[in-house]
C-alpha cells in the first residue's frame, strides 16, 4: 500500500516547527499559571516529602501492655479491672462491665488517644446489658 501525499522535507520543517512553537507556548501559559520556581517552594515541597510516616501502632502483646497502661493511667477507668485482648492485625479489644454508657465511651477515647489502632469496644453497661429483654415463655406456649 502506498501513501497518497508525500510530505515534502518544507512541510516537516513547518510541522515540526509548529509543534516546538505550540509546546512552548503552553510552557509558558503553564509556569505563569503555576507560579515561577523559587526556593522557598522548593524548600516547602522538600519539607512535605521528608515528612516522617506515621508510625504503626503496636500489634499483639505490646498493643495490650501499652493498653492496659493507658487504661491504669485513667483516675476513672483505673478502678474497674478492664481487660483487653489482642485482635488480628493491630486491633484490641475491651471486655468487661462498667457503670455507664459514659464510661464505655470513655475508654475507647482513651485507647485511641494513646495511638493504639482500631478499638473493638467490647465492654458492657451495668443495668442495660445484663437485665432479660425478652421474657421467658411458659413451657405450655411453646410450639414443637
Amino acid at each position: 500500500m502506498r501513501p497518497r501525499h508525500h510530505i515534502s522535507g518544507t512541510e516537516i520543517v513547518a510541522l515540526g516547527l509548529g509543534g516546538f512553537l505550540a509546546g512552548a507556548l503552553a510552557g509558558i501559559a503553564l509556569s505563569a499559571w503555576t507560579g515561577g520556581i523559587n526556593r522557598e517552594r522548593i524548600t516547602r515541597v522538600a519539607r512535605r516529602v521528608r515528612k516522617p510516616a506515621v508510625p504503626m501502632p503496636p500489634a499483639g502483646s505490646d498493643a495490650v501492655r501499652a493498653a492496659q497502661e493507658a487504661l491504669l493511667a485513667d483516675p476513672a477507668l483505673a478502678t474497674l479491672g478492664l481487660r483487653v485482648a489482642a485482635q488480628a492485625g493491630a486491633g484490641i479489644e475491651l471486655r468487661g462491665w462498667v457503670a455507664s454508657r459514659a464510661l464505655r465511651a470513655r475508654a475507647a477515647r482513651v485507647l485511641v488517644a494513646a495511638g493504639l489502632g482500631p478499638v473493638s469496644n467490647g465492654l458492657l453497661v451495668r443495668g442495660e446489658d445484663d437485665r432479660d429483654v425478652i421474657p421467658m415463655m411458659p413451657r405450655s406456649d411453646q410450639h414443637a
